[in-house]
């Protein structure tokens, strides 16, 4: 597998596109064939030094693909989309990650929409049934299409 992998901390130029042993899903994790990777500041920060890591280390926290592999107690089956937050090595073309961490991904959303760390929250907060499609309006006015809407028990 290819994975972007910072070995020294500093600007861009420390990013380095590597050939790395695929990883094998563990008892609880899955292995994912990453889709799109969110992009966020902690990538940067953890770039530049600011936030700390061991070094080498492969870059970017959340992202979706599709699971291909699952190890023993994972209860996620291969060919599930999902979605994750706080994953570590997103930047490359598989993960295994924690099984409790990849949430799944609505028939009718975006592989790429999904990788936004902030709608993965939102799928690993909300129960998928209880969403419906609505037109959102507020005090500018109607949104340009339609939105998901998450209702919350009160």
């Amino acid at each position: 597998m290819r994975a972007v992998v910072v070995s020294e901390t500093g600007g861009p130029e420390v990013l380095v596109v590597q050939d790395r042993p695929t990883p094998q899903p563990g008892r609880g994790e899955v292995r994912v064939d990453v889709a799109a990777a969110g992009v966020n500041f902690i990538d940067v920060y953890q770039r530049t030094g600011l936030y700390p890591q061991a070094l080498p280390f492969g870059l970017g926290q959340e992202g979706a693909g599709t699971v291909i592999a699952a190890g023993a107690g994972a209860g996620v089956e291969p060919g599930a989309r999902v979605a994750w937050v706080n994953g570590g090595g997103s930047y490359a073309t598989h993960v295994a990650l924690a099984a409790e961490i990849a949430v799944p991904v609505p028939d009718d959303l975006d592989t790429r929409d999904a990788a936004a760390g902030r709608v993965a929250r939102l799928l690993r907060r909300t129960p998928a049934p209880r969403a419906r499609r609505t037109d959102r309006v507020d005090r500018r006015g109607p949104s340009p299409g339609p939105s998901r809407q998450r209702s919350h028990p009160a």
